[in-house]
């Protein structure tokens, strides 16, 4: 799936979205996501949009036991998964230009999420 200029808001499978949070914009949830309150940011780059969120581990885990995740293009990994090395690999597989601007995100995620960059 490529969601590069898309500017329409999914939410599928079962994903969550509660309280005061709004899905808007080139955000995308999906899988096992939640959002409530301000557990989103999303927003578009010059290569592709990208949505940090939270992810229950089950569909009934408690809060306590939800974890980062980032949606860069059409990956989707936990946010600690985001190492150097698998940046590398994304960007020659998918986009080699995009290097320097997936770093940017993958640290603006860890610190909206208030967690470490992710290290090799």
């Amino acid at each position: 799936m490529d969601i590069q200029g898309t500017q329409t808001a999914r939410v599928s499978d079962s994903a969550r979205v509660s309280d005061s949070a709004r899905v808007s914009g080139p955000a995308v949830l999906d899988g096992r996501a939640r959002c409530k309150g301000d557990d989103l940011i999303t927003g578009p780059s010059s290569v592709y949009s990208y949505t940090g969120f939270l992810e229950a581990t089950e569909d009934d885990s408690p809060e306590s036991d939800w974890y980062p995740v980032l949606r860069y293009g059409c990956e989707r990994h936990p946010l600690k998964d985001w190492t150097p090395s698998l940046q590398a690999e994304l960007c020659e597989r998918h986009h080699p230009g995009a290097a320097d601007e997936l770093r940017k995100v993958v640290r603006t995620v860890c610190a909206y999420f208030d967690v470490e960059v992710p290290r090799d």
